[in-house]
């Protein structure tokens, strides 16, 4: 081996470019794919790790709308319902979802996990200290290993004293083990006697007798105690929750990252092709080499070890860099990710798993080499189709991938900026209900920079300004069902707020809301069948209500743009028999530039009230939160292009290199025969601008295809222009030609005789 690795390193030394090429391509690539591949992993097994997980379904509300579409909870009064009347389950557990601590001013504020008496039957809970007595007594909680470590460091916690919300002292009765991936926290855990009560929206979870129990006859007869209700109940298994009711917890959707580990193939499969095409282009100059040894006794099997071997180091060299770069890499990818645990031998695991998979593909290659007889050898190769389809091949993957994040940049732009979503968001605040006390709206208006502030609306974003009902109305064709809508409580106060646009009608007064007479938007008039001025005057009819149309706003979105808008009827509070009377948000609007501060300054006040409560944030900044797990994606998407950009330019690069080096003698000749430097370098360069077009030309339509199904989830949608495909690709054009310009240039400026000598 001592002999193969010497010749190896020698070769790999000798064509410095391409090596730094392969060995950097290879070791972006794995990383990519290696890193992507975890996070699906890591997204597709939440709640997987239980006992009995297949036996586990989480109890949801379907309303029946886009916006408010399913829910990850229930009404407490369904827990002893199922366990009492429903033979085909164990047990079914309620609990409200939090499950944070704050260590501030050596005071530890818990917001803990509400469960019931019966959430240790249903889930698998180790305690690793203490006692059970926290399952029963509303004054302990239970903290996970993690939690207790980051409050009390290495000195036990049991014993130790923490505050709840409100402030109340709460005694550490135990510590348990912490789950792996859940989506229900059990960082801190409290007995809540509340939830036995029937009237809470809680989550409620059910275990099923038998594995293979089918759901279907248990919803069937649930939703049938639900008669009463406008919504539905579903049930979803626990551990594909986390892609469905749980997505909004998501920092990418499970479909983006299985795009983005494809992208990532993509990049690997480029590299080694890239690698493949390198070291098969050097063989043919090395025909003579391999002939001189067979002649001396070698071995078809020889000769493949001695190929083999080059590839190896070059596979050990990339592994190497990939290891450097993943632990430069791993805190920010586990945040990103939100991933708590080391990940070093799983990625060693994909390492290892591709690198087999890379040896067993070039062996191939090898033994075909290995294999030519001695005549064969000698006698010169004609293949010089196979690295131009590699260039082609690597371009187009390069310009789908770039086509689609710039497009993908642009789109998300658009949404995040444009005003067609309805209301205006720049420069507002919302601070929520829970934290509205007396006089906190008169603080707020005496800060600098706030311009208006509404004491008691509604905001744009908040589900508590929502509801779910069905609406008959007038002409509606008998046999029809009623149309799902929200029902929203707004008066003009709240219009001007948010400044949502009157396409036909007026804003109901006091007076005119207390007879009844409400607005709706256009999704409402058009499932209606109405026009705008037929739609003024029609009645509804909800329940024992009789409303009035008086005005027809035009559409807005209350949720991501990806959501079409929902038929919504607007109801004033001052309306009798609706639950939208209660006083509810703080709406602030502030002067230009000075949200954030005025943010700050808010949040101050919110904590003088509750050391814990979260900060304020602007309500652009929350709205660009609902295209967050699409912003992720154009980001990977970008990266991945450029590094396939990056694979594909230093491929021409060190491709060129490689061809000026193997047709030395033909440019000699060139200029023997009178070419100038420029008539050999437009030669070069013709050739790869060829490449080029036929690349665009294959990639463009298949990244419009792409882009324009993308593009069908969102409501507004930005064109695509023909001057993006002219820009991209004279932009690759350039760089593709400064690129290669210097090495044939300057094969092209050397002077005939020197370049014969080397020859």
């Amino acid at each position: 081996m001592t002999h193969e690795l010497k010749v190896a390193l020698r070769n790999l030394l000798k064509y410095k470019v391409q090596t730094a090429v392969c060995v950097c391509g290879l070791a972006a690539g794995f990383i990519c794919f290696a890193l992507s591949l975890l996070w699906v992993r890591h997204e597709t097994t939440f709640d997987q790790f239980h006992p009995d997980a297949e036996r586990l379904y989480l109890c949801c509300t379907d309303f029946g709308l886009d916006a408010l579409s399913i829910s990850p909870s229930a009404d407490t009064k369904l827990v002893p319902q199922l366990n009492r009347d429903f033979p085909e389950i164990e047990r079914s557990t309620a609990y409200i979802n939090y499950g944070e601590a704050i260590v501030e001013a050596d005071s530890i504020f818990v917001v803990p996990t509400m469960v019931d008496e019966h959430f240790s039957k249903v889930f698998h809970v180790e305690i690793l200290e203490g006692s059970s007595s926290f399952w029963r007594d509303p004054s302990q909680v239970a903290l996970s290993r993690r939690t207790a470590t980051a409050c009390f460091g290495d000195s036990t916690a049991i014993g130790r004293t923490v505050f709840d919300p409100d402030g109340q002292p709460l005694t550490v009765g135990a510590v348990v083990e912490d789950w792996p991936n859940s989506n229900i926290s059990i960082d801190v855990l409290q007995y809540h006697p509340e939830l036995a009560k029937p009237g809470l929206s809680c989550q409620v979870v059910l275990k099923t007798i038998h594995a293979d129990t089918e759901p279907t006859p248990i919803l069937q007869r649930i939703n049938e105690r639900y008669e009463e209700t406008h919504f539905r109940m579903e049930l979803e298994p626990l551990t594909s929750c986390r892609s469905t009711v749980y997505s909004v917890l998501q920092p990418v959707r499970t479909t983006f990252l299985k795009l983005f580990v494809a992208i990532s193939a993509l990049i690997i499969l480029a590299v080694l092709a890239n690698t493949c095409s390198f070291l098969a282009g050097r063989i043919p100059r090395r025909m003579r080499e391999l002939a001189i040894r067979k002649v001396c006794g070698a071995t078809n099997g020889q000769l493949a070890v001695l190929l083999l071997t080059e590839f190896l180091c070059l596979l050990a060299m990339a592994l190497l860099l990939g290891f450097i770069l993943l632990d430069l890499l791993h805190p920010w990818f586990c945040e990103v990710a939100q991933i708590r645990r080391n990940l070093t031998g799983e990625v060693a695991l994909y390492f290892l798993g591709v690198s087999v998979l890379s040896t067993a593909a070039f062996f191939f290659i090898v033994w075909f080499f290995s294999r030519r007889t001695l005549q064969q050898s000698l006698r010169p190769s004609s293949r010089a189709w196979l690295p131009r389809l590699n260039l082609i091949v690597q371009f187009a993957v390069a310009f789908f991938i770039l086509f689609c994040g710039i497009m993908m940049g642009r789109q998300l732009h658009y949404l995040s900026t444009t005003s067609d979503v309805g209301w205006e968001r720049e420069g507002r605040i919302v601070v929520d209900s829970y934290y509205n006390r007396p006089g906190l709206a008169d603080r707020i208006a005496r800060l600098a920079g706030v311009k208006h502030v509404c004491p008691d609306e509604h905001g744009m974003l908040c589900a508590n300004g929502f509801a779910p009902m069905d609406i008959r109305w007038d002409g509606q064709a008998e046999g029809t069902e009623p149309l799902r809508t929200n029902h929203i409580t707004a008066r003009k106060e709240w219009m001007d707020f948010w400044r949502v646009g009157l396409l036909q009608g007026h804003c109901p007064t006091a007076a005119e809301a207390r007879q009844g007479q409400v607005m709706i938007n256009e999704t409402a008039m058009r499932a209606m069948g109405w026009a705008p001025e037929e739609a003024i005057g029609k009645r509804l009819y909800y329940a024992d209500h009789v409303l009035t149309v008086a005005g027809v706003v035009k559409d807005f979105h209350i949720s991501a743009p990806t959501v079409p808008v929902d038929p919504c009827v607007m109801v004033g509070r001052e309306y009798e028999g609706f639950w939208s009377s209660m006083p509810d948000d703080i709406l602030v609007s502030c002067e230009p530039g000075r949200a954030d501060s005025v943010c700050s300054r808010i949040t101050d006040m919110l904590r003088e009230q509750s050391p814990w409560a979260e900060a304020v944030r602007p309500v652009s900044a929350v709205y660009d939160e609902t295209l967050a797990s699409e912003r992720m994606l154009m980001r990977l998407i970008l990266l991945a292009a450029g590094v396939c950009c990056g694979v594909a330019l230093f491929c021409v690069y060190a491709f060129v290199t490689l061809v000026c080096e193997q047709r030395r003698k033909e440019i000699a000749i060139r200029k023997v025969n009178g070419a100038t430097a420029a008539d050999i370098f437009r030669g070069f360069i013709g050739e790869y601008l060829v490449c080029l077009t036929v690349s665009a030309a294959v990639a463009f339509p298949l990244g419009f295809i792409a882009v324009r199904r993308w593009q069908e989830q969102y409501v507004e949608q930005l064109a695509i222009g023909w001057g993006i495909y002219v820009l991209l690709f004279l932009g690759m054009a350039a760089v593709v030609t400064a690129c290669v310009g210097g090495q044939v240039w300057r094969a092209a400026q050397s002077r005939p005789t020197d370049m014969l000598e080397k020859e």
